[in-house]
């Protein structure tokens, strides 16, 4: 279903929801855990790489502070766990 997450963007992109705000404080390991795994299914389901073009924050498609300053600075993190879990060689540390 085509959902309106992400203007311009919602008949190509997937729009997850992780419940807070990440400008006041940090997201859980048990959040990031499971952002971590849906990514892992999602990107193995669509074939998609887990790099900067492949997982992508809210504000990098619409003028939104989306997904949070704290949240938004673990994105590289979160990214090179999902490569991990795919089996996907580790790009260098940003």
């Amino acid at each position: 279903m085509v959902g309106a997450h992400a203007s311009g963007n919602n008949g190509d992109s997937v729009g997850i929801c992780v419940a807070g705000n990440f400008d006041v404080g940090s997201p859980t390991e048990a959040q990031i855990r499971s952002l971590t795994n849906l990514l892992t299914a999602l990107c193995g389901m669509y074939n998609l790489i887990p790099d900067e073009m492949g997982v992508m924050g809210h504000r990098d498609v619409n003028a939104t502070s989306c997904p949070g300053n704290m949240l938004y600075a673990m994105l590289p993190q979160v990214r090179r766990r999902v490569m991990k879990n795919m089996g996907l060689n580790l790009p260098e540390d940003e």
